[in-house]
């Protein structure tokens, strides 16, 4: 199954602390790593900023923020790249009520009608407004 994957929902996915979403996170790596995960650019940036957060913050130990990371680059993503109508996006970010990364991914999985899997409930209110499907 192809499907955008939205860094919230991997990081989530690899974070393991959050014992409530264990369940809902296995069934999205198994996709992740049996299905193809389409991703925009940022992606790898937006992984790796949670990733330094959970460090500063004190969840997360840096090599263990090191694994998820190298956990994360293992996943078969199809990179595709940003939006080259940076208007446009604008235009996306302020009509979902979103931030600019999180109109990329609704975008991404509007333009190429595919679910969208996100842990972020306000991307899951917006995709939800524009008929794309969450996961």
């Amino acid at each position: 199954m192809t499907f955008v994957l939205d860094a919230s929902a991997v990081v989530r996915a690899l974070a393991h602390d959050e014992p409530a979403a264990a369940e809902r996170a296995d069934d999205l790596l198994v996709r992740a790593f049996t299905g193809v995960a389409v991703v925009p650019g940022h992606w790898h940036v937006e992984v790796v900023q949670a990733a330094a957060g959970g460090v500063r913050r004190g969840r997360w130990s840096p090599e263990w923020a090191h694994g998820m990371i190298e956990t994360a680059r293992a996943l078969e993503v199809a990179v595709i790249a940003d939006a080259e109508d940076p208007a446009g996006l604008l235009d996306d970010a302020l009509a979902w009520d979103l931030t600019a990364q999180d109109a990329a991914y609704l975008r991404l999985a509007r333009d190429l009608e595919l679910p969208l899997a996100t842990a972020d409930a306000a991307l899951r209110r917006a995709a939800e407004r524009v008929g794309v499907a969450c996961l």
